[in-house]
């Protein structure tokens, strides 16, 4: 057991969506393109096997929920085959980031609606892990999750980067939390470039919080999904198989994102932990996933950088679908190593 792991914590890996923006990278043959939290870069595990490193440097495996799409299931299946100690819960597809994480907790609250969680998404690339697994845990502190607030971990930019949503942070409040004076999501170039230099840091989609609080966020458009899915939920008998109810729901349900339509509709009562510099990365555009290989240190730091706009091509023999036969080997102990 590691005794760094935080107890009373499940951390839910949110790995149901598409993400589209890389597919080029990763076609098959058959046009089929493998979605990129089952990729690698330069041949290491996917991304997917290492938010579960991350998550079990953490919590144990018994609480550890993945959420998934029915969609992918040739791609999930054997990457967790060898955990079958955590919660698998199986979305019908992506209808956005809002039903990816409102149906976990839903499932959950069935058991704990006071139960604290740690929400990850699985497309994020750390060099330190040790730096933001220390920042996980001040986030997770009592002194912290006690004032019952959505916390969520800021990363500060190395650029002016349109993709993001941008957190402004009152004075720190002394164990390390800050709360968030004003949310924006993805501004344009020229307002990212003046949050950038006001000193604004970028939302890395990672938060914590109590279930209660995070379901009580929901206004307007989210809170009819709210009640959909809480009714689904609520007669879901395996969250491996998507219920006809749910395949329904899903099918009719207006794409909405967490972070578009959920959160900046809650103006108050949203704190956050800012996370020091470990060489953080969300792999979402090529442009992004370029600073990867930029980097110092990175085999292939001639790939890209301030000069060198990314390309689908330059970036195509280093960012791939991850070897199946690597997926179905990568056993428990070398996530722990």
């Amino acid at each position: 057991m590691n005794e760094n792991r935080v107890t009373r914590l499940t951390v839910v890996i949110l790995a149901g969506g598409d993400g589209q923006w890389l597919d080029p990278l990763t076609l098959y043959a058959d046009g089929v393109s493998t979605p990129k939290q089952y990729s690698s870069i330069y041949g290491s595990p996917s991304l997917l096997q290492l938010s579960l490193r991350r998550a079990l440097r953490l919590v144990p495996q018994e609480q550890i929920a993945v959420v998934v799409s029915d969609t992918h299931r040739r791609w999930w299946e054997p990457e967790l085959s060898a955990f079958p100690r955590l919660k698998l819960i199986v979305q019908p597809s992506d209808c956005g980031s809002a039903p990816g994480v409102l149906l976990p907790l839903l499932v959950m609250a069935k058991f704990d609606p006071e139960a604290r969680v740690l929400c990850m998404p699985a497309d994020q690339h750390v060099e330190q892990e040790g730096v933001l697994a220390e920042s996980i845990r001040q986030a997770m502190a009592p002194e912290v999750l006690g004032r019952d607030q959505l916390t969520l971990l800021g990363i500060s930019p190395d650029a002016a980067d349109s993709s993001f949503g941008y957190l402004i942070l009152a004075p720190d409040a002394g164990d390390g939390s800050r709360l968030v004076h004003r949310f924006v999501q993805r501004p344009g170039a020229e307002l990212a470039d003046q949050r950038l230099r006001a000193g604004f840091v970028w939302n890395s989609g990672m938060f914590a919080g109590r279930i209660a609080s995070i379901l009580s966020l929901c206004r307007g458009p989210a809170s009819d999904l709210l009640r959909a899915l809480r009714t689904a939920a609520q007669c879901w008998r395996d969250s491996q198989v998507p219920s006809a109810l749910l395949v329904s729901l899903y099918a009719r349900n207006p794409v909405l994102d967490f972070w578009r339509d959920v959160v900046p509709m809650h103006r108050t009562g949203l704190q956050c932990v800012p996370v020091p510099p470990c060489g953080w990365c969300e792999v979402r555009t090529p442009a992004r996933l370029a600073t990867i290989f930029a980097a110092p240190g990175s085999p292939n730091h001639r790939l890209a950088g301030p000069s060198s706009p990314a390309s689908y091509g330059s970036l195509m023999p280093e960012f791939t679908a991850a070897p199946a036969a690597n997926a179905a080997r990568f056993a428990l102990e070398a996530l722990l190593e």
